[in-house]
């Protein structure tokens, strides 16, 4: 994280600054510039999944019963998809061909709030400073644990 952090200080950061393009979608979307953005974050998704999927829905102006929102709920929840490994054809393991040490490394926790086992508490000050600095003025708000 220490790395992380100084890399992206610098702006020396190879990978895509997610502050910048949360904030260019968030800014497209309340200047109305584009229409259609549709944001999901997990930690709503596994709080309230009927009723994002219901918004999703919305969103897409499709008419859904609440009976097949139900069923995509309870088919694309974490653990049915965590525990859906194969490709369809019996007995061929996805995962087994792409993990060199087999392990599901696709699908971990699907929990909320494990960055509390990464970060120190110093490390956590300093995102949130970041995070304070990045996101001033944006109306975005971010779930941490539920």
């Amino acid at each position: 994280m220490m790395k992380y952090y100084q890399k992206y200080q610098c702006r020396k950061e190879k990978y895509i600054n997610v502050f910048v393009m949360r904030k260019g979608f968030n800014n497209a979307k309340r200047t109305k510039v584009v229409t259609n953005i549709h944001s999901v974050f997990y930690e709503d998704l596994k709080k309230n999944p009927f009723g994002e999927i219901e918004r999703l829905a919305a969103f897409l102006n499709k008419e859904l019963s609440p009976q097949l929102i139900q069923d995509i709920a309870d088919r694309c929840s974490f653990k049915n998809l965590a525990d859906a490994t194969t490709s369809g054809k019996k007995g061929e393991d996805i995962i087994q061909k792409i993990s060199k040490d087999k392990t599901n490394f696709i699908f971990r926790k699907g929990t909320t709030g494990d960055w509390k086992n990464w970060f120190t508490v110093a490390q956590n000050e300093m995102f949130d400073l970041m995070l304070e600095g990045e996101l001033k003025d944006t109306g975005l708000k971010f779930t941490y644990e539920l």
